[in-house]
């Protein structure tokens, strides 16, 4: 763990990113914490990627609250919540196809899990009011 502005951070990654003009950053001016920036990061790139990937060419939101909570916000089919518990296990996918086209390994969010329980981070899935999913990792 390192002193990490988490703010100064969010802005990076989500320059970094994909499609970052499909972005959308909401972040306090500062928000100084002790983590270890590098899992955080994986974490948070991952999420990014689905969102970006499954979104349905909408804007994503990266949002960062006191908790520190960062959640990544789409307006994609969202993931039903009897799967919200499978999606983390490595190789499980939603989609079938075996085209990575359509879809990707498998292993994005069992990484994030992984990183997360490492860190003692909580990871949650929640559908939105209006379609979409909502990814949240608490670090606090």
């Amino acid at each position: 763990a390192a002193p990490v502005d988490l703010a100064e951070a969010v802005a990076e990654w989500a320059a970094a990113c994909s499609a970052p003009e499909r972005v959308r950053v909401s972040a306090p001016s500062a928000c100084p914490v002790r983590l270890n920036r590098s899992a955080l990061a994986r974490v948070v790139g991952n999420l990014l990627e689905n969102a970006l990937r499954y979104g349905a060419d909408a804007p994503v939101e990266l949002e960062l609250s006191e908790g520190p909570v960062l959640a990544v916000l789409d307006r994609g089919p969202g993931i039903p919540e009897a799967e919200r518990d499978k999606v983390f296990q490595p190789f499980y996918r939603l989609e079938n196809s075996r085209n990575r086209a359509t879809g990707g390994s498998g292993l994005g969010l069992a990484i994030v899990r992984q990183l997360a329980d490492a860190q003692g981070w909580r990871v949650t899935l929640s559908g939105r009011p209006g379609g979409g999913l909502r990814a949240e990792v608490r670090t606090g």
